[in-house]
């Protein structure tokens, strides 16, 4: 059954390991195509078009082949890539996207299709250490963002605006395998076998 599980989190706190991993526990899982005008970034994967101009962005919107055209900071815009949306959907595969949680509302609103979203939060120190290990550029500013979002995820998830609300507490291997099994069993597997 189509149904799109989307982990929302700040930077540094782990949702691109685990849509990795995800993918490989669960290869049934389709990523959730989008578009963006950012840069592109060695990193991105393969759902991603990246560096696309704004002028292109703006006609691909205008014929309706991008929806959900968002800006989550600075001026980049993201949207998902409609027609490879359209054939998942026809094609019934569970998906996996990341959704920034200051957009979390517009997602459950946009109709695209029943969403679990999953929000991830840390404490500050694990956030810094991984971002520190990434090597992100300005950390201070990363962690003040980082803290602004993890308080919505928690709003979020006292209005009962997730399907649930993680505290990562170790970068230990065998915790993220538990983790990651939790959530393709709590929420992939349930998807595809509806």
């Amino acid at each position: 059954m189509f149904s799109i599980l989307a982990l929302s989190g700040p930077s540094g706190i782990g949702k691109g390991y685990l849509r990795s991993a995800l993918t490989k526990v669960f290869p049934q899982v389709a990523d959730l195509p989008f578009v963006t005008t950012r840069p592109p970034r060695s990193s991105d994967r393969d759902d991603l078009i990246s560096g696309m101009s704004q002028d292109a962005f703006l006609f691909h919107k205008s014929a309706g082949r991008i929806q959900q055209d968002f800006v989550p900071y600075g001026n980049q815009r993201y949207g998902i890539w409609a027609p490879a949306l359209e054939l998942i959907r026809a094609c019934e595969i569970p998906c996996l996207t990341e959704v920034h949680p200051s957009q979390i509302e517009l997602w459950m609103e946009a109709g695209i299709g029943p969403i679990s979203v999953v929000g991830l939060v840390s404490s500050i120190s694990y956030l810094r250490h991984n971002l520190e290990d990434r090597g992100d550029g300005d950390i201070p500013k990363r962690i003040a963002a980082a803290d602004d979002e993890m308080r919505l995820l928690r709003e979020h998830s006292e209005r009962g605006g997730l399907a649930e609300l993680i505290e990562i507490e170790s970068r230990g291997t065998e915790y993220w395998g538990q983790l990651v099994r939790h959530i393709a069993g709590t929420y992939l597997e349930r998807a595809a076998t509806a």
